[in-house]
């Protein structure tokens, strides 16, 4: 595993020039959110808050809010580019590796159980004004097993605290932890439940990555780092938890009690629900290490930490889908822009090879898990970068009729928090589908160089190789790209 910890991460972050240790004393309510929302705007380095107002505990967010510390967290060199990023990431996706179990970890410690639990012994930002209250699970992992088939599952669902002892979490029924619950609810027992906080920086990325049902996040965890995740049982339950993991919260959810949880800022960058009743955790029981980090996001408005892992891992997911799955020839690249917040938007670039080539893709992205937050698919051609906008644009102008290249699909499949939508109707959606394409019918013509397509006006590339390696003599800078 290119990191075992977190703390091996912030070591590297802080060698590497990454890392900003702030010492001056700062307000969890709201303070530390606006500090983190001006980093996230210019880009700035991972955060260690170490004076927290009314705590001793510190806090560490925006480890992988740029594509740098992504790409150092996968064990790639910082300044990779976003393609090859995803590129490593559908490679090493594709080669899952078991767990390892171990007898105990790191993360047994400190263990408190009954009255010696104190969920607001860690120092839980208010992030933001309108949250509903403090979310302690942000950046974290919550476990959850099938009753029936053992399967477990590792994902990412927002967790607010309602007390010392008690916590609020969101359950869709469509997500997996909604498919275990729904399953206890019927047996009429609690849920055993584990959230873990603060670990190595692989696994909350596979853990908000939405991965098929019967299969195991620690698995492809492992397989991402080229090394088994090692797993400890909890101490109240039988579920396995990574062993480095910094905080560990063991409870249970009753099948029928709510408590009211939210509104929170959402990773559409608004308010797009609001508070109602919904489960509860129990809390029985809190592992730590000694002087544990507490590890947390800021969500909202693109683009913060899960925006970017989530459009690598589905731009990566989507390819797969599309080459793999669908037998679809000719993707050169997919990339979910993380300025949709990972999820809304998708481009694909394609060598069309048949009549409704650019549709077919549009289409089965829609069709699939891949695309169930999809509001807009923007297909072009193999010649036209993917990860670049300004290309993009420019194909949407230049190679888009509207009359034959736009698409509009109602009332498919939405997102429940978009602003975009009544609260009455939220959970259908509309899809924009865009074909900024050549179109395949069209055929030769002598004046367009017998191609299908006006030619595209740029200099030959005998002339840019030419230059190219001349490019060192003329004295130019290069002016450093944002990717």
């Amino acid at each position: 595993m290119p990191f075992r910890d977190l703390r091996e991460f912030i070591k590297q972050l802080r060698a590497k020039g990454e890392l900003a240790e702030i010492p001056a004393e700062v307000d969890w309510r709201y303070e530390i959110g606006g500090i983190v929302r001006k980093n996230l705007g210019q880009q700035g380095p991972a955060l260690l808050f170490k004076n927290i107002k009314d705590y001793s505990t510190p806090l560490f967010t925006c480890g992988v809010s740029t594509y740098s510390r992504v790409s150092l967290a996968l064990g790639l060199p910082p300044h990779e580019p976003l393609e090859g990023i995803i590129s490593e990431f559908r490679k090493k996706i594709n080669v899952p590796i078991k767990p390892r179990k171990s007898a105990t970890g790191a993360c047994k410690e400190n263990i408190l159980v009954g009255d010696q639990v104190n969920l607001l012994r860690f120092p839980v930002p208010l992030w933001q004004a309108g949250d509903g209250g403090r979310y302690i699970g942000t950046w974290h992992g919550v476990i959850t097993q099938d009753p029936e088939t053992g399967w477990t599952n590792a994902g990412m669902y927002r967790v607010m605290i309602h007390d010392e002892k008690t916590l609020g979490i969101l359950i869709a029924r469509d997500q997996h932890i909604g498919l275990h619950y729904e399953k206890y609810r019927k047996m009429k027992k609690a849920m055993p439940v584990a959230i873990v906080i603060g670990m190595a920086p692989l696994l909350p990325f596979i853990f908000l990555t939405p991965l098929p049902s019967q299969t195991d996040e620690y698995d492809y965890a492992g397989g991402l780092s080229g090394e088994a995740v090692e797993l400890v049982k909890c101490e109240t339950n039988d579920l396995e938890v990574p062993a480095y993991s910094e905080i560990v919260i063991e409870g249970e959810i009753p099948p029928e009690e709510r408590r009211t949880e939210g509104p929170f800022g959402e990773w559409t960058g608004h308010y797009g629900g609001k508070s109602s009743p919904r489960p509860v955790i129990h809390v029985q029981c809190v592992t730590h290490r000694n002087d544990p980090i507490f590890r947390g996001t800021l969500e909202g408005k693109p683009v913060n930490e899960d925006h970017l892992c989530a459009s690598v891992a589905l731009s990566a997911l989507a390819h797969i889908f599309l080459e793999e799955t669908l037998g679809i020839a000719g993707i050169r690249g997919v990339h979910y822009p993380a300025v949709s917040g990972g999820w809304g938007m998708a481009v694909v670039s394609v060598n069309q090879r048949y009549p409704a080539h650019s549709r077919t893709i549009a289409h089965g992205l829609l069709g699939s898990k891949l695309g169930a937050f999809l509001k807009n698919v923007i297909i072009v051609d193999e010649d036209v970068d993917p990860f670049n906008l300004d290309e993009i644009w420019w194909s949407m102008v230049s190679r888009l009729q509207a009359s034959r290249g736009v698409t509009i699909l109602q009332r498919g499949k939405g997102a429940f928090m978009d602003p975009s939508q009544l609260p009455e109707l939220q959970g259908f959606g509309d899809s924009f589908i865009v074909e900024a394409v050549k179109p395949y019918e069209w055929q030769p013509r002598p004046e367009w160089g017998n191609k299908r397509f006006p030619p595209v006006a740029y200099p030959s590339q005998e002339t840019m190789k030419a230059v190219e390696k001349r490019w060192s003599s003329f004295g130019i800078p290069s002016k450093k790209e944002k990717k």
